[in-house]
């Protein structure tokens, strides 16, 4: 082969790899013209795009009355309950009542045997008989004795002996006077009687029960003096205060409920419960309440007219404050609020200032949605 050949190969060789890269550099640039453009006319889309939203993501402002009220629970209790004991000891013999009868302050419900008290008493009078005539005599000998003695026909010894003598028996009088009292007073308390206006609600004694002194013989209630005692948990205690409106329904009366009072709180809770007992007072009586009964009812916290709100997850917070953002003109506007207070279990919040009714906000706190965000309405599906 010639060299003149040779060049020639070679040349059409480098022709040939020329064409080949050329090519390939084009194609590619092609590629890049063609990415960009994408990437142009999606920044484009972006800018012009909207943001669908559901009519359950938004909300229209409405003025309305608003009622808070605080879920309870509890049960009924008697606050005057007696216990009624025997001052004397000995037999039973006479109970005067059952359970579930009622009873009224004064009356006799049982009596111990006082057979052995009546001559107690009875012999404690005679020996203040004789103390009141001995010491009656005392006093007739020593006026003898002093009208002898201004005439010194007497010593002054035996006057002594008589002063003293009278002071004796007026000390062994008013001893025998405390014991004929004490034992009139163990007379009278064989007599049980009722301390209280009431209802029997337990008896421990029957006739012939032998009982000691301080024994329990009745258990009297006053029906009028029920109260509601119910628990409330610590994280709601501050909202609780002495006079609030409480409505309640008594289990097995519940066709009718029973309005209460805030009365009391306890100044502590309790310990492994966290809880706090708040205690109601019944503003009306029905008979047919029972202590022990369960009840069921709501606490008026506040009440008020005309007032807007929110869902508390439409308020947004950054620097500046509390916002909500609004709808206007298809686009979403930061609006500055005011918040009250919280409703509802945390789940609404009265907004003072900033929103009037009929203004529309967002509702889902999602990150894309954001002050400048153009916004559409689409249906939902059935």
């Amino acid at each position: 082969m010639t060299i003149r050949w040779k060049n020639t190969l070679v040349r059409a060789a480098v022709m040939v790899g020329c064409g080949y890269l050329t090519f390939h550099v084009l194609t590619a640039s092609g590629e890049v013209a063609k990415g960009f453009k994408r990437v142009q006319t999606a920044d484009l889309a972006s800018l012009t795009s909207t943001f669908e939203l559901s009519s359950s993501e938004v909300f229209v402002v409405t003025a309305q009355p608003a009622v808070d009220r605080l879920r309870v629970s509890g049960a009924l209790e008697l606050t005057n309950r007696v216990v009624v004991r025997a001052k004397t000891g000995g037999l039973i013999v006479d109970v005067a009542l059952r359970e579930g009868e009622p009873v009224k302050y004064g009356d006799i419900i049982a009596r111990v045997d006082s057979r052995d008290l009546e001559f107690a008493l009875a012999q404690r009078e005679a020996d203040q008989a004789v103390a009141e005539a001995e010491r009656q005599l005392a006093v007739q000998a020593l006026e003898r004795i002093e009208q002898l003695g201004a005439k010194n026909i007497v010593s002054r010894e035996r006057l002594e002996i008589a002063r003293n003598a009278l002071t004796v028996s007026e000390a062994r009088l008013q001893s025998l006077l405390a014991q004929t009292s004490l034992a009139r007073t163990a007379l009278q308390d064989a007599e049980i009687r009722s301390p209280i206006n009431g209802v029997v609600s337990r008896r421990h004694v029957n006739v012939g029960s032998q009982v000691g002194r301080d024994a329990e013989i009745f258990e009297i209630v006053d029906t009028g003096s029920l109260e509601v005692r119910v628990l409330v948990a610590t994280r709601d205690i501050a909202r609780i205060s002495a006079g609030q409106t409480v409505e309640l329904r008594v289990d097995g009366l519940e066709e009718r409920p029973v309005m209460g009072e805030v009365v009391r709180l306890n100044p502590v809770a309790t310990e492994n419960a966290r809880v706090v007992s708040v205690f109601i007072r019944l503003l009306s009586r029905d008979d047919r309440l029972r202590g022990g009964m369960f009840v069921t009812g709501a606490v008026l916290l506040r009440q008020v007219q005309d007032a807007i709100f929110v869902p508390s997850l439409a308020v947004r917070t950054d620097d500046e404050g509390d916002y909500v953002l609004k709808v206007t003109d298809n686009r979403l506007l930061r609006q500055p609020v005011s918040k009250g207070p919280i409703w509802k279990g945390r789940q609404m919040a009265e907004i003072v200032r900033g929103l009037v009714p009929g203004d529309v906000i967002v509702t889902v706190p999602l990150p894309e949605l954001e002050p400048g965000v153009a916004v559409t309405f689409v249906a939902e599906a059935a």
